[in-house]
């Protein structure tokens, strides 16, 4: 069977836990080589992840749960500088993290590395924005 999801050889892969204050990173590079980090819900923290993505020169793509509204505002700067934003379902990532730990219980490192499993098998969907879009607004006459 193959893979066309994930074919491209120069492929960077990025898995975010989002959380309020900061977030927990795992990067895996198209070398197999893997970086993890935490980073500030700020600018300045985004700007570091992204320089860390960039090293390797390569296509990157996101992948991380919707929380709440936070992952709106990291999914749309990284748009910005031209990453591949994915969503993980949240049902997917119990399931996955059940599967891979025999256990239901959960912390940041462990669900940055159940994400970039989902982002390794292409479980994930594009993400959206509709705001970005103008899609869904009100017609205002």
């Amino acid at each position: 069977m193959i893979d066309i999801t994930n074919n491209s050889k120069n492929l960077t892969l990025v898995a975010i836990d989002i959380a309020k204050k900061s977030h927990d990173a795992l990067i895996q590079f198209a070398n197999g080589h893997s970086v993890q980090m935490k980073i500030e819900n700020s600018l300045q923290g985004y700007q570091r992840l992204w320089v860390e993505c960039c090293k390797h020169p390569s296509v990157v793509r996101i992948g991380f749960e919707p929380t709440a509204d936070y992952h709106r505002n990291v999914a749309y700067w990284f748009q910005q500088q031209g990453a591949q934003c994915h969503l993980v379902s949240s049902l997917s990532c119990a399931r996955a993290r059940e599967m891979l730990y025999q256990t239901w219980d959960k912390n940041d490192r462990k669900d940055t590395s159940v994400i970039m499993y989902l982002l390794n098998q292409g479980i994930s969907r594009p993400f959206f924005d509709p705001l970005v879009h103008q899609t869904g607004l009100p017609r205002l006459c």
